[in-house]
């Protein structure tokens, strides 16, 4: 946050993107980017805390029982390292270990881009940064036809759960809402799997290929809010991105 710390300075920061989520004991501050010419650095102030002794029990834990979110599940093995991992349109491209004694510590990547991209920082599953959004040749982000499908399916669902209840006199407005919503994630649908057929990545050098749980990133910031339900802060309320070039 530039400036005091405020309660306008801080909502400000918010609407911005400028904020992360946590369990507490994991945490990513001064998340930034710059590009220049597709190579992009990415630097973040990250910092956990662990006890020394593991706790095995919450290791031992599947992902869907609590709880969900705690630096433990983070944990590398036996050690009292986590890992920051570099996240690109869903994708793992990189990690690093820091030591989860509670220091705070500086952790930079370097990366290719080569298309229109959204990326993140998070220590799984412990923390996890709002998306930096990176134009490239005033292109859209277009990267995921799965993740258009997924909420073209999802506002459908929403309509046919949630329209009987709705009031005879807000109806038309509401239908005329969802409508709208499903013109836009049918579009993004198509640009989607028209990127995806035309774009041919080179060989990757990612640590790891697991994707990412919340799959609502592939609408563009700049198309604002497409559907009446709940957007996740990734597809449409967070706003810093590097602008085209």
């Amino acid at each position: 946050m530039k400036g005091p710390l405020t309660y306008a300075a801080w909502l400000n920061g918010l609407k911005e993107g400028r904020s992360y989520v946590s369990d507490g004991r994991a945490h990513l501050m001064d998340f930034q980017a710059t590009e220049q010419d597709g190579k992009v650095h990415v630097s973040v102030n990250a910092a956990a805390l662990l006890n020394p002794v593991p706790d095995a029990d919450i290791q031992s834990r599947p992902l869907d029982q609590k709880p969900y979110w705690s630096v433990e599940r983070a944990r590398v093995g036996s050690s009292r390292e986590v890992e920051v991992e570099l996240i690109v349109n869903g994708n793992v491209a990189a990690k690093k270990p820091i030591l989860a004694d509670g220091t705070i510590r500086e952790v930079s990547f370097d990366t290719n881009i080569e298309r229109s991209s959204w990326i993140a920082l998070r220590i799984f599953a412990a923390a996890h940064t709002n998306p930096i959004f990176l134009h490239i040749g005033s292109k859209p982000i277009r990267t995921s036809q799965a993740s258009a499908e997924w909420a073209l399916n999802a506002v459908r669902q929403c309509w046919s759960q949630k329209s009987a209840r709705i009031s005879p006199a807000e109806l038309p407005a509401a239908k005329a809402a969802y409508d709208q919503a499903t013109k836009v994630y049918e579009k993004l649908l198509t640009e989607c799997a028209l990127r995806t057929a035309t774009y041919r990545p080179r060989p990757s050098t990612a640590h790891s290929s697991q994707k990412l749980a919340d799959s609502a990133h592939s609408a563009d910031p700049a198309s604002g809010p497409a559907s009446p339900r709940y957007h996740s802060a990734g597809c449409c309320t967070a706003e810093p991105y590097l602008p085209a070039r």
